[in-house]
């Protein structure tokens, strides 16, 4: 959580959205489409998203590796 620059609450709200995603699309694994997705809706709410595109992207690509790999990790 820390090397994202997330705080547990996020982190856990992400993890809960991405799980809701899934089970909207049928499957029983949260993917990385799914986390993606999630984050994307996350960052919607954050102030000047659209004027900032680019580092957002190279964030987000960024905690989707991180939240991928504790993922794999907690199975």
């Amino acid at each position: 959580m820390e090397r994202m620059n997330m705080s547990a609450r996020a982190y856990d709200r992400i993890l809960k959205v991405a799980c809701t995603i899934a089970d909207l699309e049928g499957c029983h694994d949260v993917l990385t489409h799914h986390i993606m997705e999630a984050i994307a809706y996350r960052n919607l709410d954050r102030p000047n998203y659209l004027g900032t595109r680019k580092r957002h992207k190279k964030c987000l690509l960024s905690k989707i590796s991180s939240l991928n790999k504790h993922l794999l990790s907690v199975e």
